[in-house]
């Protein structure tokens, strides 16, 4: 991983929430690749994150290209609660 990488992760707020919410290295499910994703409203990754569903939840694992991939994150169960409503809507709307 390069330097700025570590540094976009650390002021972005990807560390923190990676630390909060460990996740498997390679987590296991069904998998959406290149999607968006905002980290505490301040770093956003476009078009490079996956988002993986396992029976024993949701993962997160941004991807960006020439940076290594990133640790993934576990979404807690409370957290996928309070969002799915708005993941619903927009799945129905679409982008």
């Amino acid at each position: 991983m390069s330097i700025f990488t570590r540094a976009f992760n650390k002021f972005g707020g990807y560390d923190e929430f990676s630390d909060r919410f460990p996740g498997a290295t390679k987590p296991e499910g069904t998998r959406w690749d290149h999607q968006c994703v905002e980290f505490g409203g301040t770093m956003r990754y476009d078009w490079c994150t996956t988002l993986s569903v396992a029976r024993s939840g949701l993962y997160v694992q941004a991807r960006p290209p020439a940076r290594g991939v990133q640790a993934a994150m576990f979404v807690p169960q409370p957290v996928w609660d309070a969002a799915g409503p708005l993941w619903q809507a927009a799945w129905q709307t679409g982008p």
